[in-house]
C-alpha cells in the first residue's frame, strides 16, 4: 500500500500554525504494520526549506536516518537491527523504512532543528507495533457435528496470538453472526454460544475469520454441521430427532467431501 498518496489529505486535516522562535512537528505512522512490509513514517513541519537546519529520525534514542539539505548528498541513514531505510523514498518530510522483525516496534521520534535567526528545535513522537505471522489459519473447533435446535452449542475458534490481538468473528452461511453470540476467551480464542443455528433443518456451513486491521485477515476452513428440528414426541427428556434428516446430512456431506478431493 502506498502511504504517499494521502500525504496531501493528511496535510489538508493537519494545520501547522507559524510562531515566531517556534517549531511545530508532527509525526504520523501506522500502528501496525506486518513484518517485512515497507512503510513511509511522516514527519510535518512548519519550517520552510530555506530555514531548514535538519531532520532526525530516532527508534527510541537511536537514531537511524538524518536530512540535513546543506550537506551534500543531504540524507544519510545509520545502521539499526530490524530496520532498513529506503533511500528513495526519504526527504525531509518523510522516511521510507522495511520493518525486519517485531523487535523494532516502540517509539519513533522525529526531530526537527530550523537555522538562524530561530534556532529552534522540537519534536514528535508516535507508536508503530510490528506484527510477526506466520501462516497459520484460524481453527474451527465445534462441540459437535449435529446440534439439536433449541439447546445450548459452543463451537471455539483458536486463531494465532498477536499483539494486538486478533478479532475474532464468525460466520453461518456466510451470513456473519452478531458480537452478542460470541464470547472471547482469552487473545486468540472465542465461542459461538447459540441455542439455534437455524429455523430450518438440514446442514449449516460454519467458519470463522481472525483479522487485525490493515495487517491481515484469515478465514477457517468451513465445517458443516447438522441442525435438527426436535419431533413433539421426547424419550426420557430427550428430543426425538429425525433420523431421515440424519441420513441426508450424511450423504450430503459424503458428496461435499468427495467433490472437494477432486478440486
Amino acid at each position: 500500500m502506498d502511504i504517499l498518496a494521502p500525504t496531501a489529505v493528511l496535510l489538508c486535516f493537519f494545520h501547522l500554525v507559524t510562531v515566531a522562535g517556534r517549531t511545530e512537528v508532527r509525526v504520523l505512522v501506522p500502528p501496525v504494520v506486518r513484518r517485512g512490509s515497507t512503510v513511509t513514517l511522516l514527519c510535518l513541519h512548519n519550517v520552510s526549506s530555506d530555514n531548514l537546519y535538519s531532520v532526525k529520525w530516532y527508534r527510541g534514542n537511536y537514531e537511524f536516518y538524518r536530512y540535513v539539505p546543506r550537506e551534500r548528498p543531504p540524507a544519510s541513514s545509520f545502521p539499526l537491527p530490524g530496520l532498513e531505510v529506503d533511500m528513495n523514498g526519504s526527504s525531509g518530510q518523510q522516511v521510507t523504512v522495511r520493518v525486519l522483525n517485531r523487535h523494532i516496534s516502540g517509539q519513533f521520534t522525529c526531530e526537527v532543528s530550523a537555522e538562524e535567526p530561530d534556532f529552534s528545535t522540537n519534536r514528535d513522537s508516535a507508536n508503530l507495533t510490528v506484527l510477526e505471522i506466520g501462516l497459520r489459519k484460524p481453527l474451527l473447533i465445534p462441540a459437535s457435528s449435529v446440534h439439536v435446535s433449541g439447546t445450548p452449542m459452543q463451537i471455539n475458534c483458536s486463531a494465532q496470538p498477536t499483539v494486538p490481538p486478533p478479532h475474532i468473528s464468525f460466520y453461518i452461511d456466510d451470513i456473519k453472526v452478531e458480537k452478542t453470540q460470541v464470547r472471547t476467551v482469552k487473545p486468540g480464542l472465542a465461542v459461538l454460544e447459540v441455542l439455534r443455528l437455524s429455523e430450518f433443518e438440514g446442514p449449516l456451513w460454519i467458519r470463522c475469520e481472525a483479522s487485525v486491521s490493515g495487517v491481515y485477515h484469515l478465514s477457517s476452513a468451513s465445517i458443516p454441521i447438522l441442525e435438527q428440528i426436535p419431533l413433539l414426541g421426547q424419550s426420557n427428556g430427550v428430543p426425538l430427532i429425525s433420523t431421515l434428516s440424519t441420513c441426508i446430512f450424511l450423504l450430503h456431506f459424503l458428496l461435499m467431501v468427495q467433490y472437494k478431493l477432486t478440486m
